[in-house]
């Protein structure tokens, strides 16, 4: 979920008219509010599937903290037993742990550099749905500006069609 922190400067949607003049043409603006977050939270793009991957992952979590808790037994046994061994044998023995202790930290950056590439192609999949959804509401319906319902501090009370509802809909339908 941390990797979905960019969706407070997301694309929002929530509605009100407006006549504005630009060199003699008047037009119509039409702005909406989008809550992003609650779209992450309700589509099957979002939230679930950072929690289908963490139960994916779960498994390889365990096998490494077994192994994490392995170590930390078998330095414990080591210092413990330094005193009843030849200096000689004790090298030797810190010298295996060592290097066991370095292959873990490679396993867990490999494991974590993993899971954040899995993350960001989620994230980014979330991103590309959300952006074609919010636009095709915003077509549809003639919005001329949509806001991230994170990003306005205040929005005056003719602003009120939210069409987060609608976003939600047409990424589920997708």
């Amino acid at each position: 979920m941390k990797i979905f922190l960019f969706l407070l400067s997301a694309v929002a949607i929530n509605s009100f008219s407006s006549n504005i003049s630009y060199e003699g043409v008047s037009q119509e603006i039409k702005i909406g509010i989008v809550n992003p977050i609650e779209v992450y939270h309700r589509v099957p793009e979002g939230e679930q599937r950072i929690q289908n991957l963490q139960e994916k992952l779960k498994s390889q979590i365990e096998e490494l903290q077994q192994e994490q808790n392995n170590l930390f037994r078998d330095k414990r046994n080591l210092e413990n037993d330094a005193s009843v061994m030849t200096a000689d044998n004790y090298k030797k023995k810190e010298e295996e742990y060592k290097n066991r202790e370095e292959q873990f930290q490679q396993k867990i950056a490999i494991f974590r550099q993993k899971e954040m590439q899995q993350e960001q192609m989620i994230a980014q999949d979330f991103q590309d749905k959300f952006n074609s959804a919010v636009s095709d509401v915003a077509r549809n319906n003639s919005y001329t500006l949509i806001l991230s319902s994170q990003a306005v501090a205040y929005a005056a009370p003719i602003v009120r069609d939210d069409i987060t509802e609608q976003v939600i809909l047409k990424m589920k339908s997708s």
